[in-house]
Parts: structure tokens; sequence; C-alpha cells
């Protein structure tokens, strides 16, 4: 995650039990429509850590580390 001033926040059933990582290509119109900005925001959201790229075929590439709960809201 990016050290800068914006704040965690986890709710309380999602502290706890073993991490899960879930590693996702997203494709369609995702590239130049603020899609990784909007993917950090929503990990932030939701407790989760990891991080995102543009790749040349147009795809995005997530790595998203958290609970298990966590991570499946941010890859809905």
């Amino acid at each position: 995650m990016p050290k800068d001033d914006t704040t965690r926040r986890v709710d309380e059933a999602e502290v706890g039990g073993d991490p899960v990582a879930a590693h996702v290509w997203v494709t369609g119109r995702v590239q130049g429509v603020f899609y990784r900005a909007s993917a950090q925001q929503a990990a932030v959201r939701f407790g989760v850590s990891g991080w995102v790229r543009n790749l040349a075929d147009g795809r995005v590439e997530v790595w998203a580390e958290g609970s298990p709960q966590a991570v499946e809201r941010l890859v809905s």
C-alpha cells in the first residue's frame, strides 16, 4: 500500500483468520478510465493490500491480499 494520508478501514468481522490472495486479470475498457486508482481506493476501504498494473495487451492485472471476506469484496 502506498504511504499517504488515507485512513484504512477494516470491518470487525474481517479481522482475524488466515489471509488469502487473489490474482486477477481484468479485461474490457479498463485502461485510461481511472481503474487502477479506483481499485486502490476500494482496497484501502476493504483493508486489502497488493498491487495493480496495466498490461501491454490492454488488460489490468491485480494482486490482492487480505481476509477472505475483504478480498472477495474487492474482486466483486
